[in-house]
């Protein structure tokens, strides 16, 4: 259904995944999997890879095995700047007041 109505093409914003909790009767053990498999399907579907939204310690504790290197994360950690299991975050959320505020990075 997201990719029939999103129409996303070459040049838009890369579609973003917000994944932050474990969804009831989801088992946590294959939650990355599921994940994914998703991203992989969208960026198969539209040809545009994929930004993962999460916080920091959802990450570390869930998805950092399968994500492992994972280019395009955007990470939330309003205390401190986020540390990550396997990966850099591209996007750093510091602040979740009613307007975002982020710190773009990139070692390239």
């Amino acid at each position: 259904l997201f990719i029939s109505k999103a129409k996303l093409r070459q040049g838009d914003i890369i579609p973003c995944l917000d994944v932050e909790v474990v969804p009831k009767g989801k088992k946590t053990y294959n939650l990355a999997d599921s994940v994914k498999l998703f991203i992989d399907l969208l960026e198969y579907k539209t040809g545009l890879k994929t930004m993962l939204y999460t916080y920091e310690s959802f990450y570390n504790d869930y998805l950092y095995k399968e994500f492992k290197g994972y280019p395009y994360l955007w990470i939330a950690a309003y205390s401190h700047m986020p540390e990550l299991k396997n990966a850099d975050w591209i996007i750093w959320q510091y602040d979740g007041t009613h307007l975002d505020k982020n710190i773009f990075y990139s070692k390239k």
